[in-house]
C-alpha cells in the first residue's frame, strides 16, 4: 500500500481540525465552569472595545473640525441685527452675510470694547469671522469703523489727538 501525498495532508487536515475541535470544547466547557467571570471578563473586553472606538471617533471629529474652518474677513455695513445674529453687507461683492455673536465675540469701537446693544443697521465694520460645518458664519472680532448710533462717540481719527475740552489736532501739536 502506497502513501501519496494527498493522503498525508488528507491526514494532517482531519488531524488539525481535531485539534481545533477539541480545544474549542475545552475553552467552551471551562468558560461555563467560570459562568459569570466568563462573562463579565467578555463584558470588560466589549466594553473596552466600544471606549476605544469612541474615543478615536471623538478624536477624528476633533479633528476634523479643526481642518474644515474656514476664516474671513468681511468689511461691509450692518444691514439688521436680531437678537445674537447681525447681516453684513460686505462692501466690495454686495453680498450679506449673515454672522452670529457669541459671548466669546470681542468687540472694539475707538480702541474699547462695545456692546453689541449699541450696534445700529447702519453701522461700517469689519468682521473676523470663521465657520465650520453651519452654514453661518461665527463673529470673532469686530471693529466698528463708525457707528450708527445717536449715542456713540465721533471715531477718533488715526494721526490726531484730542484734547480734554474735544478738540482734535495732530499728534504732538500744540
Amino acid at each position: 500500500m502506497n502513501i501519496t501525498q494527498r493522503d498525508i495532508a488528507i491526514t494532517v487536515l482531519v488531524t488539525l481540525l481535531g485539534v481545533i475541535l477539541i480545544a474549542a470544547t475545552f475553552f467552551v466547557v471551562s468558560g461555563m465552569k467560570q459562568g459569570k467571570k466568563y462573562d463579565t471578563n467578555i463584558e470588560q473586553i466589549k466594553n473596552k472595545s466600544f471606549k476605544d472606538q469612541n474615543e478615536q471617533e471623538s478624536e477624528e471629529s476633533q479633528y476634523q473640525e479643526t481642518e474644515q474652518k474656514e476664516e474671513k474677513i468681511i468689511f461691509g455695513t450692518t444691514q439688521e441685527i436680531k437678537n445674537n445674529t447681525i447681516f453684513v453687507k460686505e462692501k466690495e461683492t454686495g453680498e450679506i452675510f449673515s454672522i452670529e455673536i457669541t459671548s466669546s465675540t470681542e468687540i472694539k469701537y475707538n480702541g474699547k470694547n462695545f456692546d453689541k446693544s449699541e450696534m445700529y443697521a447702519g453701522d461700517i465694520l469689519t468682521v473676523n469671522a470663521e465657520r465650520s460645518k453651519k452654514p453661518q458664519w461665527e463673529a470673532i472680532k469686530i471693529i466698528l469703523t463708525s457707528s450708527a448710533s445717536p449715542a456713540a462717540e465721533a471715531p477718533v481719527l488715526k494721526g490726531l489727538e484730542q484734547s480734554p475740552t474735544g478738540e482734535l489736532k495732530p499728534l504732538g501739536g500744540e
